[in-house]
């Protein structure tokens, strides 16, 4: 490695090692499957902010755009940092998406924007060690290595699954259920459908 080529990967280089502590191995899915494991952006967080300093001054992110089709919130933001000189680089684009139905709808903005702007600090070689380790436990795994695996679809419930769980939860405090799913009890993942009838009914028996 040339002396041009030492400079190129200074930023690289200094990102891209991830202490066990801050590395979550995925569990389930086609991602845990795949061998891929989760860095807590926390972490992401704290190496920039080493590097080029506090977020907002040595470096920044700002949305671009967010949108949500079929079930899906999806954010676009972009990533910018200062270089010695104090200019800022040009504009570092990242994407991210979050599924509605999840333990805790609250949080999917958060999450969505987190997940982009993760993604964007990718490119610059944050983490870049966990990627190249999940690279080959695809591998190892008998997957290909070049990409890695999409996440499963999740399989909702259908529309008369939903028009019955509405009209049990109606007569009770269970309003903000609908709200759960985003744009409704439709987005709810067919996996749950049994176990939440069960719930309503014997919510509903404690209250004859």
């Amino acid at each position: 490695m040339n002396d041009k080529m030492r400079e190129n990967m200074t930023i690289y280089d200094a990102v891209r090692a991830v202490p066990d502590s801050a590395v979550k191995k995925i569990t389930g899915g086609a991602y845990g499957a795949a061998g891929l494991s989760d860095i807590n952006p926390q972490w992401r967080i704290e190496r920039m902010t080493a590097l080029f300093g506090p977020v907002g001054m040595g470096w920044t992110w700002e949305p671009v755009e967010i949108t949500e089709r079929e079930g899906v919130l999806y954010g676009h933001v972009i990533v910018r940092y200062r270089d010695n000189a104090g200019q800022l680089s040009a504009p570092i684009h990242g994407y991210g998406g979050t599924k509605f139905g999840g333990r805790d709808d609250s949080d999917i903005y958060k999450s969505t924007m987190t997940d982009a702007v993760s993604n964007a600090l990718r490119y610059l070689g944050v983490g870049a060690d966990v990627w190249y380790s999940a690279i080959k436990a695809s591998s190892d795994n008998q997957f290909d290595t070049k990409y890695s695996a999409p996440p499963q679809k999740v399989e909702t419930i259908s529309q008369e699954q939903a028009a019955e769980i509405r009209a049990m939860i109606s007569d009770l405090e269970w309003a903000a259920m609908e709200t759960k799913y985003g744009k409704g009890l439709g987005l709810m993942p067919k996996t749950m459908y049994a176990g939440i009838v069960e719930k309503i009914k014997a919510r509903k028996e404690g209250k004859k």
